[in-house]
C-alpha cells in the first residue's frame, strides 16, 4: 500500500478508536476470556502498530537469570489483567519500498553451515532478509511453521526477527488485550538479565511470545504463536545466544529476488 491510500486508510478510521486507547484502563473483576485465533486474522476497525521494545525502554531492577531458570519464568509477570480479553487486529502495512530477498530454499544449507538450528518437527520455513537502499542488511526474519490438518492442535510458527540494529516493525497481524470496557492495555512485561543483557518477555499463555534483547552482535526478537508453550521459544533464546546469526550468510547476493 503506498502512500496516497495508506493516507485515505488512516483518514478513515473512526475517532471514537484513537480516543479509547488513550483512554486509562480501569482494572475491574471479570472472567478472564481465553481466544485464541486460528491462522487467519479478523479485520478489526483498528490501526494496531507494534513497535520493537528495546532494552533500553525496559523497566528498572530486571529479575536475574539463573542456569536452572525454567521457561515459564521468562514470563514470570506477564499475566493478563482480569478484566481483559484477547483479539487480533488487522494493520494496515505501508510500503516503504525496501527491497526483500527470498532463503527459504537455502534451509538445508543453513543449518548445515550452522547458521540456524535444526527444527525437524516445523517442516514448513519462509526465510527472507530485507535490506537498506544501500543493500545492506535491516533485518533477517526466520520462520519455522507446523500445521496440523486436522484442527489447530499442533499450530505452530516459531519466528526469528535479527538485524544488527533495532529498527520497527509493522506487523500485518497483531495480538492486543482490551479490556471489558474496549480499552486497549498495555502489555506487562518481564525483564531478565542475563550475563548483562536485559531480555524482555511479552505474551503468556494464549496468546502470542515474544523475547526481545540487543547483544553485541546484534539485536533479535524471538517469538512464538498463541499455541506455542514457553520451552521452544526459550529454546531458540538458547540456540542463538550460543550461535549468533551470522548475517553475511544473508548478503543480498545470495537471496532469490522476490516480487
Amino acid at each position: 500500500m503506498r502512500g496516497k491510500e495508506l493516507l485515505d486508510k488512516l483518514e478513515g478510521i473512526d475517532p471514537a478508536f484513537i480516543e479509547a486507547a488513550d483512554a486509562p484502563t480501569p482494572k475491574k473483576p471479570h472472567a478472564w476470556l481465553k481466544w485464541a485465533a486460528a491462522a487467519a486474522c479478523l479485520a478489526l476497525a483498528v490501526l494496531a502498530v507494534f513497535v520493537l521494545r528495546t532494552p533500553e525502554a525496559a523497566p528498572q531492577n530486571p529479575q536475574q537469570w539463573s542456569a536452572d531458570m525454567a521457561a515459564a519464568d521468562y514470563f514470570r509477570f506477564c499475566e493478563p489483567a482480569d478484566s481483559a480479553q484477547v483479539t487480533q487486529s488487522e494493520a494496515i502495512l505501508p510500503d516503504d519500498g525496501l527491497e526483500r530477498r527470498d532463503f527459504s530454499d537455502q534451509r538445508a544449507a543453513l543449518e548445515e553451515a550452522g547458521v540456524i538450528p535444526v527444527i525437524d518437527d516445523h517442516p514448513e520455513v519462509s526465510f527472507w532478509a530485507k535490506y537498506n537502499e544501500d543493500g545492506s542488511l535491516q533485518y533477517a526474519e526466520l520462520l519455522w511453521m507446523r500445521r496440523d490438518e486436522q484442527g489447530l492442535e499442533h499450530y505452530s510458527d516459531l519466528r526469528v526477527r535479527s538485524g544488527p540494529e533495532p529498527v520497527e516493525i509493522i506487523q500485518d497481524c497483531i495480538l492486543i488485550e482490551l479490556d471489558e470496557d474496549g480499552n486497549v492495555i498495555e502489555p506487562t512485561v518481564t525483564v531478565t538479565e542475563r550475563d548483562g543483557v536485559n531480555i524482555v518477555a511479552e505474551g503468556h499463555d494464549g496468546i502470542e511470545k515474544t523475547l526481545t534483547f540487543r547483544t553485541e552482535h546484534g539485536w533479535y526478537q524471538i517469538s512464538g504463536s498463541w499455541n506455542d508453550d514457553f520451552e521452544p521459544v526459550v529454546a531458540l533464546l538458547d540456540w542463538f545466544w550460543a550461535h549468533p546469526i551470522d548475517y553475511g550468510a544473508f548478503a543480498r547476493e545470495n537471496g532469490t529476488p522476490m516480487p
